[in-house]
């Protein structure tokens, strides 16, 4: 039998959110974004069909950090496609970006 990969993320139990929220809403799905331009409409196309399929309403929250590439501009013009994607960016400049790669593991 093969596993539904919304449920190895989801789970089959709903989980009670205590925060004030739009109940029609069973799961936010936060994505942080550096640079990724060229493989988040990819990434949020697939997630949005996943889980539209599985009937699990959803909102994907597409947290850019102030990518150079475009990437916020990329989500933004996927908003007219995927009604339930919620960019959001930041743009303060006070952090610098991310490290090329992580430090492998101890």
């Amino acid at each position: 039998m093969a596993t539904n990969p919304v449920t190895s993320i989801v789970g089959k139990s709903p989980q009670h959110i205590a925060a004030e929220h739009d109940p029609a809403i069973t799961l936010s799905l936060v994505i942080p974004t550096y640079n990724e331009a060229g493989n988040i409409a990819t990434l949020v196309r697939s997630l949005h069909q996943q889980l539209s399929d599985a009937q699990i309403s959803h909102e994907l929250i597409v947290f850019d950090d102030n990518s150079p590439d475009g990437t916020s501009d990329v989500v933004t013009q996927l908003t007219t496609e995927i009604p339930t994607l919620r960019p959001t960016h930041r743009n303060d400049g006070t952090r610098p970006p991310p490290p090329p790669h992580f430090p492998p593991p101890p």
